[in-house]
């Protein structure tokens, strides 16, 4: 799932970007403020309270991340990351949610204007919870939200990218991460997942 992912990701991002701009490798120019939405699948692992461990090979991961450069090359910030997938045998369903709010620092290793300058990696430290929610469908009646369990605790990411400049104040990349939460809690004990995204990026 990860591969054939990564594999649509990098066509995407070649077809988004102009040849003459992956050719030209503009700038990044980061003297300012940065937003960021990713999109894109994880593979995990939950380890449940009762010891209990289970390999999940599905799911999608949603980020937003905002941030201000200090430097040419750190940038402080927050971040939201998810990773939600949905399994069960109608008419019930069980809905997992694993979500993440953190505060992170970013580090661009490279020159502006070299190859390694669309390089950044990041680390992030913060509020972690986790649900299940066991709903049943019904097609007759609306859909409701079901029974939910919510676990809280701390969440940790480390995440690499590369991205490129498609013009002076946007970008477009791919990245992946390790997200870890602890939460030992009455359902959850921990989870670690690794999201592979699309990433768009908007500097100003």
């Amino acid at each position: 799932m990860i591969r054939r992912t990564a594999i649509l990701l990098i066509v995407i991002a070649a077809a988004v970007i102009p040849a003459d701009r992956a050719l030209a490798l503009d700038p990044h120019v980061r003297d300012g403020w940065i937003l960021g939405v990713s999109y894109g699948n994880a593979v995990g692992d939950i380890t449940f309270a009762n010891d209990v461990e289970r390999e999940v090979e599905d799911g999608v991961s949603p980020q937003i991340h905002f941030g201000h450069m200090l430097g040419r090359k750190f940038a402080i910030g927050a971040s939201y990351i998810g990773w939600m997938y949905e399994t069960g045998t109608l008419p019930i369903k069980y809905r997992f949610s694993m979500q993440n709010v953190l505060l992170n620092g970013t580090w661009f290793p490279g020159s502006p204007d070299n190859a390694l300058g669309g390089l950044r990696v990041r680390f992030g430290l913060g509020y972690a919870w986790s649900a299940i929610a066991e709903v049943e469908i019904d097609d007759v009646e609306e859909q409701g939200h079901g029974d939910r369990i919510v676990d809280k605790g701390l969440g940790l990411e480390l995440n690499v990218g590369y991205e490129f400049r498609v013009s002076r104040t946007t970008s477009v990349g791919l990245g992946v991460g390790v997200v870890a939460q602890s939460l030992d809690g009455d359902l959850y004990q921990e989870t670690v997942y690794v999201p592979v995204t699309l990433n768009l990026n908007w500097y100003w």
